[in-house]
């Protein structure tokens, strides 16, 4: 019996599973700015697979987005945690297999949960990517954030 749930958490990893090893020679695209926008790199202007891949890039390499102003745009998300209450805007891959969240902080002090959107409203959020520590760990975030709903 364990060895039949063993292979079927197997299979089922390999199915969900969509990160692979990038190559040695593998160049990252460069940040797509928006002329006269003021934004450094608008995911929102990229297709799904390059959006994917940038927040990738993001996570992996964020030293090179520190200080850029970034504008993305997916689906809404909230996190209870035991230090607080954690928003990100998710994005997914073209074949909405896999998500990737991009924390962010908003600007001001918005009420919760009257001030937000419902989660898994799509909105589109702009802020400045900043990292913070939090014990042993380094995560990133867009900070000073502004949030918009997507027209329906």
């Amino acid at each position: 019996m364990r060895a039949r749930i063993a292979g079927l958490l197997a299979v089922l990893m390999l199915l969900a599973g969509c990160a692979r090893e990038i190559p040695s020679t593998y160049i990252p695209p460069e940040p797509t700015p928006t002329p006269d926008s003021g934004i450094d790199v608008d995911l929102t202007a990229l297709s799904s697979t390059m959006v994917f891949a940038e927040v990738y890039n993001m996570l992996a390499c964020p030293e090179d987005y520190l200080g850029k102003t970034i504008r993305a745009a997916g689906e809404f998300a909230v996190y209870e945690e035991e230090t607080g209450r954690l928003y990100a805007v998710v994005v997914q891959d073209a074949l909405a297999c896999c998500a990737q969240g991009l924390e962010f902080v908003p600007a001001g002090e918005p009420a919760w949960p009257e001030e937000f959107p419902e989660p898994g409203q799509t909105v589109t959020v702009e802020g400045t990517f900043a990292m913070y520590r939090q014990g042993n760990f380094e995560f990133c975030h867009l900070v000073d954030a502004s949030m918009t709903l997507a027209a329906e």
